[in-house]
């Protein structure tokens, strides 16, 4: 258990899936991944952007259970982007980790992956209808 460092996913692909990669401040930024699943573990997933001013923006750590069937996934995810995010080029980041046996649990020493970042253009908030 303890020298268990090998994370449980493989990521196949991973991108923004808005049309023309943009997406207006308030709205959600898509990112469609597919993945093959070799284990159950607990996940904690922390994401973070980087908007069109440099600044860093981070968003609450989400955590969840990948049980059930083992092997290919595929999924749409992503976070809304915040209204106060400047326009301009922006920044996906993110780390995720993975704690798939109870030494790792008890001791804090998750499986920790680091995603590739992901490039895509923040507009200005859109005028309400």
């Amino acid at each position: 258990m303890a020298i268990d460092r090998e994370p449980p996913v493989r990521q196949i692909t991973r991108e923004v899936v808005n049309p023309g990669k943009q997406v207006h401040a308030g709205d959600r930024l898509l990112i469609r991944g597919v993945r093959v699943r070799d284990r159950s573990c607990e996940i904690t997933r922390r994401w973070w952007i980087v908007d069109g001013a440099g600044r860093r923006l981070d968003f609450e750590p989400e955590r969840f259970d990948a049980y059930g069937p083992l092997g290919r996934e595929e999924e749409v995810i992503g976070p809304f982007i915040p209204l106060d995010a400047m326009p301009g080029r922006g920044r996906l980041l993110g780390a995720v980790a993975y704690d798939c046996n109870p030494l790792q649990r008890a001791l804090g020493w998750s499986i920790t992956s680091i995603l590739p970042p992901l490039e895509f253009e923040i507009l200005p908030r859109a005028p309400a209808p």
